[in-house]
């Protein structure tokens, strides 16, 4: 009825209708992936400017690290200015690396898609997912975020490294030297390294450059994970467990600190005589047997020579009142962080892929044996550092998480 009184017959309307329907139908069926790749294309374009400010779980262990670390070296020990604009700049160097690995990376996708591209109103939203995640604003900040709190926390452990001086006036290194031989069967693992293999010149120099990589190996492994290429959630925990393996470790120096064999039990002979004056009286033992010092004096492990020689000459320095904390300063050996760092990252590096895990073991395993062989560290100061890494570990991959809290990000435009 109400068809009839204005004026339209019922078919009529049904026919028109119906034609509607199919064409919009059609045009719908034509360019209905049109507007679905225009619409994730602005939302890939919106999501590049977005930024996650929520606090990250390494942050927070960044600040209460300062918190409990600043008390104990104010008053004690000047903060380095140069230290903190060395690492300052050392983070963006290791941005800008990440974001040079970042264009290979991208380029290699832009061939892969090259390769297999098919034509379509997609091909412009294909081409942004070439540039996820590295070339968003949230993923540089998140990028210099992590770089500040492992550099700001080793900007505190090192300064903490020779707050020992002020805190103990006596050191644990014979406590431990005859624990090593106690646990060991009677024999002592630095004696019987050094005096098998001191002479050897492919061992000797084989462990002798491993230890020196180590450096190099955990920068390497660090741009690795800030790559993401595993994903962001993994990525997260390692730094956090990063951040908690040198906080705990640098406190842990307090409780019972040494300076390892090369130090306590060979100082007359790994360092100068004009600088053998010391807080502590080395050699800790006069039951030195004299094989072992002709070992010593004999190894070819000249790596490690130089490098405690210079060692010890900066804390003369700084003792002195010479030298405020650089890079390369500070003496601790319990427990070894040599060789909790490398069993975290081959922890780490097992989850990401277990082909690559397996040799960070073996790299791993080849730096707890050089810790003592190089007379660097006593083998009850790996036992606790691998017992470390794998507390630090654990707690990371369990409870990492991205952020502190567990709700959802709120992102805010740049």
């Amino acid at each position: 009825m109400e068809s009839f009184q204005s004026g339209e017959t019922p078919g009529r309307t049904t026919l028109c209708e119906s034609i509607d329907a199919t064409r919009l139908s059609s045009v719908a069926s034509s360019n209905g992936d049109h507007f679905a790749i225009t619409d994730q294309t602005t939302a890939q374009k919106s999501s590049s400017i977005q930024i996650d400010w929520r606090i990250r779980k390494y942050e927070v262990v960044l600040l209460m690290y300062a918190v409990v670390c600043v008390p104990l070296i104010s008053g004690k020990l000047p903060f380095s200015p140069e230290l903190a604009g060395y690492f300052f700049l050392r983070v963006f160097t290791y941005t800008a690396a990440v974001y040079a690995i970042a264009c290979i990376i991208i380029a290699g996708r832009f061939i892969r898609w090259w390769l297999t591209r098919t034509s379509g109103a997609s091909e412009l939203h294909s081409k942004l997912r070439l540039f996820v995640p590295y070339f968003t604003v949230n993923f540089l900040l998140l990028t210099l975020r992590r770089g500040t709190a492992i550099l700001g926390v080793l900007y505190l452990f090192l300064h903490l490294k020779h707050v020992i001086l002020f805190i103990h006036f006596n050191n644990f290194d014979l406590t431990f030297w005859n624990l090593d031989r106690t646990i060991h069967f009677g024999i002592q693992p630095n004696i019987w390294l050094l005096e098998r293999y001191g002479s050897n010149f492919d061992f000797a120099t084989l462990f002798d450059q491993v230890y020196k990589w180590y450096f190099k190996y955990l920068i390497l492994v660090s741009i690795f994970f800030l790559l993401e290429i595993r994903g962001r959630e993994l990525t997260e925990k390692f730094f956090l467990a990063y951040t908690l393996l040198w906080g705990i470790g640098g406190l842990s120096y307090l409780i019972m600190p040494t300076d390892g064999p090369c130090y306590a039990i060979l100082g007359p002979h790994s360092v100068p005589k004009e600088e053998q004056q010391h807080v502590f009286s080395f050699p800790v033992t006069s039951e030195v047997p004299a094989s072992y010092v002709k070992a010593y004096n004999d190894s070819r492990i000249w790596i490690a020579k130089v490098y405690q020689e210079k060692l010890w000459h900066h804390r003369h320095r700084f003792l002195a009142g010479k030298e405020l904390p650089g890079d390369f300063y500070g003496i601790a050996a319990m427990p070894s962080l040599h060789v909790a760092a490398v069993t975290m990252v081959a922890i780490f590096l097992f989850t990401a892929s277990p082909p690559a895990g397996f040799f960070a073991i073996i790299f791993a395993v080849m730096v707890f044996i050089g810790s003592v062989f190089l007379q660097w560290h006593y083998a009850i100061d790996g036992y606790v550092g691998i017992l470390l890494a794998i507390s630090v570990s654990w707690v990371s991959l369990k409870w990492g998480g991205s952020c502190w809290s567990k709700k959802s990000a709120h992102l805010v435009s740049d």
